[in-house]
């Protein structure tokens, strides 16, 4: 009986998943509900896909009720789970509820650069630049290499907080470390520095 319990949270993750994919988060959430009503037993897949699926549409209030359902559950919640909540907090612009998940991640050591980048992201949406840099000086200091795409998201929040100087500093640095600098990125900051007056 179990293997056939664990055969259909697979059957059921694989649907969810291919529901993600296919960008049909509303189908997502009733298979979900449907599971939840009658099984198989769900686990933490099941929710990253379906929390997944919100994140990337425009879902995102879905995405961060899944998130507490997920925190009430007692599940592991893993770094898709806080990416796909960060994705999501990007999208509605709420950027202290990022800034202390990020932290709370990083006090367990569980950051990676996908959560640093998608909690700098939410705190660029929000023109929050400071505290997009000080998620940056935090990755620094336990990273011996901060991974590119975090810098670029942490340029794009100093563009989008009108800081162009410092923007450029950072496009400075990403071009020591032999990064491309993409004529977006140069984009945005001569935006930036056009709009900052």
């Amino acid at each position: 009986f179990h293997q056939l319990h664990a055969a259909d949270t697979i059957a059921l993750n694989a649907a969810v998943a291919a529901c993600e994919q296919g960008g049909e988060w509303q189908a997502a959430l009733h298979l979900l509900w449907a599971a939840s009503q009658m099984g198989p037993e769900l686990d933490l897949l099941s929710f990253n896909s379906a929390l997944s699926a919100c994140a990337a549409s425009t879902a995102w209030l879905h995405a961060l009720k899944l998130f507490e359902v997920v925190r009430a559950a007692d599940l592991q919640a893993d770094a898709i789970t806080y990416s796909a909540a960060l994705t999501a907090h990007a999208a509605t612009s709420s950027w202290c509820e990022a800034l202390a998940l990020f932290a709370e991640l990083h006090a367990l050591q569980r950051s990676d650069s996908g959560v640093a980048a998608a909690a700098m992201a939410a705190c660029g949406a929000a023109s929050e630049w400071a505290a997009a840099l000080r998620m940056l000086e935090a990755e620094e200091a336990v990273r011996e290499v901060v991974d590119e795409s975090v810098m670029r998201v942490a340029c794009a929040a100093c563009c989008q907080g009108r800081q162009w100087q410092r923007a450029c500093l950072l496009a400075l640095t990403l071009a020591e470390l032999s990064a491309l600098v993409d004529s977006q990125l140069y984009s945005m900051i001569i935006a930036a520095q056009m709009n900052a007056g």
